[in-house]
């Protein structure tokens, strides 16, 4: 999920990097479909993907203020008014999935 510029969450590093070396798991693939499907603008893009030995990796829209999660680390709170227009774009972008038949599976804080 993607917040006016931020990522939520870092899609590859948590469902894709597990996957066997030399070939995509089924699960995997069809992750990518349903990523490279998904058009809303809470929602980072999928731009395309590649692998090697090691990991798969995705070409995602840039998120240039980077992940909530290390934005909170550093400064330690969020601003009332902030949380409630992330917790917005949030919904919104859940919405859009929900509506799809999508569940997300990995929403952290």
């Amino acid at each position: 999920l993607k917040i006016r510029g931020q990522a939520i969450f870092s899609y590859q590093e948590d469902v894709l990097v597990r996957a066997q070396p030399q070939q995509l798991h089924r699960a995997s693939q069809e992750e990518i479909k349903i990523q490279s499907e998904l058009r809303h603008e809470n929602i980072l893009k999928l731009f395309g993907f590649f692998s090697d030995e090691r990991a798969i990796y995705l070409i995602l829209e840039y998120a240039p203020q980077g992940e909530i999660y290390k934005q909170l680390k550093e400064k330690g709170k969020i601003e009332e008014q902030r949380v409630a227009d992330i917790i917005k774009q949030v919904c919104l972008g859940l919405l859009y999935l929900h509506s799809r038949n999508i569940l997300h599976r990995d929403i952290k804080p």
